[in-house]
């Protein structure tokens, strides 16, 4: 039962807003976009591990775009710790399109025949 109580404080440091942040509608709209940005990086990072462990190209360079890419909404997820919750929401959505669009244009051939191939066809 600590174990779980240990871990519950742990997922609530991750994720409170700052204490300048007043209102009860704003503190639950930075914890949600705080736990968003995390869920988000675990995730690709995950994935991105996963894809760079199991692919057979030769000449992936994919993992670049995505872990620069990644470092943008860590550095919208610190944001997002502070009271500048809209910025780093701004950040978030200017960030993650333009990283679709980037990894497109320079890694074309993973985007081929893949789920989200829709988004990135303004580019050829």
């Amino acid at each position: 039962m600590q174990k779980l109580h240990l871990a519950g404080k742990f997922q609530q440091w991750l994720i409170e807003p700052s204490p300048l942040i007043t209102g009860q509608d704003k503190r639950r709209q930075a914890s949600l976009l705080s736990a968003l940005l995390l869920t988000i990086i675990v995730v690709s990072a995950i994935i991105e591990l996963a894809t760079i462990a199991l692919i057979e190209w030769e000449n992936y360079t994919g993992y670049k775009q995505t872990f620069a890419s990644l470092s943008f909404l860590i550095i919208a997820y610190f944001i997002s710790r502070t009271q500048h919750t809209q910025f780093a929401a701004r950040l978030t959505v200017i960030g993650s399109s333009a990283a679709v669009f980037f990894t497109g244009w320079l890694q074309p051939a993973g985007v081929n025949g893949g789920l989200f191939d829709f988004l990135i066809l303004p580019l050829w």
